[in-house]
């Protein structure tokens, strides 16, 4: 089943005016023109959940607006959305979703090649950008996003520190789970899947899983801003098997802030 979690993210100064956002750059598996994006990867994509989020601790979003021109009459529009710095609060989170269909997710008419577009306003800062992120979890018409809810069976966990190398903001960057300079458990190279992920950053916004071997699917969820906070619902899903050593996925993440992965923490099933 593919599955992936897309977006857009723009620092501006909005004065208290929604404003058109641009997608996230370094997307490998979309094609992203200007302010438009189209979710090439998926043949008739639907979407699954979808969340919004501003960079600025206390500036919430205020309204929102995703369209393409199948559903341009009728958009997809929202007045909330969350912050940076609002799930700090033991665990609390302003609004951690704003469409949750993962059961029946709807495409809307569009189709893998429709130009979606997307607008935010949050509280005004004069004088000072925010970031205002889109981010979307899409799979194929007619299919499902299971989600296990915190209740899958888990043979191995894995708590991974010590990631270098700072993001762009506004980018999807790779990194290795891995790699020798880390810190994580050593575990057999056996086949297993992930069923549950949580990262923390202090200003990020999303992760998702690449695969080796070209794979269009990237799954992910959204990341924790504190390690108060508890893991957001929409992270648990199984991924597909893998090799756990040899054929490991690396994890894409993006934020609005330059920093890096503070952690990592993945529970395994074997398969």
């Amino acid at each position: 089943m593919p599955f992936s979690v897309v977006g857009f993210g723009e620092s501006e100064d909005r004065s208290g005016v929604p404003t058109a956002i641009s997608p996230f750059a370094g997307d490998t598996i979309s094609d992203v023109s200007g302010d438009e994006l189209r979710i090439s990867s998926i043949q008739n994509p639907s979407i699954a959940w979808l969340y919004t989020k501003s960079s600025a601790a206390g500036y919430p979003v205020n309204d929102w607006k995703l369209s393409s021109p199948e559903i341009a009459a009728v958009p997809l529009l929202g007045t909330g959305g969350d912050s940076v710095g609002s799930d700090t609060y033991f665990g609390t989170q302003i609004s951690p979703v704003q469409i949750d269909t993962r059961l029946f997710p709807s495409g809307y008419g569009m189709t893998n090649s429709s130009p979606l577009t997307a607008t935010m306003e949050e509280d005004d800062e004069a004088g000072v950008a925010h970031t205002c992120s889109m981010v979307l979890g899409v799979v194929n018409q007619g299919e499902q996003v299971q989600y296990n809810d915190g209740y899958a069976r888990v043979d191995y966990y894995n708590r991974i520190t010590g990631f270098s190398g700072n993001v762009t903001v506004n980018q999807w960057e790779s990194y290795s789970c891995t790699s020798s300079g880390l810190t994580f458990n050593s575990l057999p190279d056996e086949l297993v899947r992930i069923v549950n992920t949580r990262v923390e950053m202090a200003n990020g916004t999303a992760y998702r899983w690449a695969f080796p071997g070209g794979s269009s699917s990237r799954p992910g969820g959204l990341i924790s801003n504190s390690n108060l906070s508890k893991t957001p619902e929409i992270n648990n899903f199984p991924t597909r098997p893998f090799r756990a050593i040899t054929e490991h996925p690396q994890i894409e993440v993006v934020g609005s802030t330059a920093e890096t992965i503070l952690s990592v923490e993945i529970a395994y099933q074997r398969v």
